[in-house]
């Protein structure tokens, strides 16, 4: 019997491949399956190669794609971390479209042509925004799912299904239990707090409160920041942080490399500072912590489930506020503990087996069950992206 081909893309931010590369390896250990890792920027191939690493008996094989020569050319006069993924998708189309699947872990479809493959969505975060809940899921065949929170809330929305979903928790805790443990950031026991915006300009406490913040820690070095922004934030500036910042002993700042997105920083910390951003559900998810949640656009939150994880901790609505939030915020903690217990239970689910494996026996799983080679509905032109 042939094999069956599972392509992986790793097209878009080095963050979204810990989110679906143990999967990836788990499976090219089945005979049945030929596994190919696709990147299309240095970046990312420098990370698939790192974390592969820890997986020595792993089979994949690792394929650049390139973007069409225009965009390749067009890209010299922009400050881009890799091409744009629909340019690299349509450039490669004749190619990917005889895969049998492809993993993805955003919404990016092949344009055009009649033959499909299964499309698997891994997603690439834990949080709750609404932005992670589109119409466009209902185009997956599988998607797998972090935790029963998410289930719940996708089934209601009709994005999912026991045919066309799972759950089975989340890859990223695999690779990060893997690698090695980082050195300190500051030379003193003060707590570290660690302050991580989102880039959505309607959603970040970025712009309207960000100097703010750092220069009270720049003002009070009986705490320690560091600065650890979502890492597309200041993609397209080249020097955004003023540099008498830098040059504070107490204030870490990092703002485009790979401890951005590999836990460094959230194992790190002492207190979560931030907005949106999913990473809160990683910093509670290794260790139980205070949280505070800035609310500088006066969202009304409570009864809003895009704004779930802040039940997890104090949440201020002007900057007025901080420094007390701040204060308090190890006091206040037991308060939020058990809130903070029932919500990452919900979030990630757990077993003996881990993420990346249970992701890849739900690969098996689904062509056991479709033997056929006929394809999924996506076979319709109408659907692709």
């Amino acid at each position: 019997m042939k094999k069956k081909s599972v392509g992986f893309l790793f097209l878009g931010p080095i963050s979204h491949i810990y989110h679906s590369i143990s999967i990836a390896f788990h499976l090219s250990n089945y005979p049945d399956f030929d596994v190919t890792l696709f990147v299309s920027s240095e970046l990312n191939l420098k990370l698939v190669n790192t974390i592969s690493k820890s997986y020595k008996y792993h089979q994949c094989e690792i394929e650049y794609l390139y973007p069409s020569i225009l965009h390749k050319a067009l890209r010299l006069f922009k400050k881009r971390a890799h091409p744009r993924v629909r340019n690299v998708l349509q450039n490669n189309k004749n190619k990917l479209i005889n895969f049998d699947a492809l993993v993805l872990t955003d919404r990016h479809f092949i344009n055009g042509g009649r033959k499909k493959p299964f499309y698997f969505l891994t997603g690439h975060g834990a949080g709750d925004r609404a932005r992670g809940f589109t119409d466009t899921m209902k185009k997956f065949d599988f998607i797998f799912v972090s935790g029963k929170e998410k289930w719940q809330r996708m089934a209601k929305l009709n994005y999912i299904s026991e045919e066309r979903g799972c759950i089975i928790g989340y890859p990223k805790f695999e690779i990060v239990s893997l690698k090695k443990k980082n050195g300190t950031l500051f030379k003193n026991n003060n707590p570290i707090v660690l302050y991580n915006p989102h880039f959505n300009k309607n959603e970040t406490s970025w712009y309207l409160w960000g100097e703010q913040i750092l220069n009270f820690f720049l003002n009070n070095k009986n705490y320690n920041l560091i600065f650890a922004p979502h890492l597309i934030l200041f993609s397209k500036e080249t020097e955004p942080i003023d540099t008498k910042y830098y040059h504070s002993k107490n204030i870490h700042i990092d703002i485009n490399s790979h401890a951005l997105v590999d836990m460094t920083y959230t194992i790190a910390a002492d207190i979560y500072l931030g907005d949106v951003s999913s990473q809160v559900y990683e910093f509670v998810g290794y260790k139980k912590r205070p949280c505070i949640f800035l609310n500088p656009h006066h969202a009304e939150w409570q009864d809003n489930s895009s704004f779930r994880m802040w039940k997890m901790g104090d949440v201020i609505d002007t900057m007025d506020n901080f420094e007390q939030a701040l204060l308090k915020s190890e006091t206040t903690h037991p308060l939020f503990y058990h809130i903070q217990k029932e919500l990452i239970e919900n979030t990630f689910s757990t077993t003996e087996q881990s993420a990346g494996k249970r992701g890849a026996d739900a690969i098996v799983a689904f062509f056991e069950k479709n033997r056929t080679d006929c394809r999924s509905a996506l076979c319709d032109n109408s659907l692709a992206r």
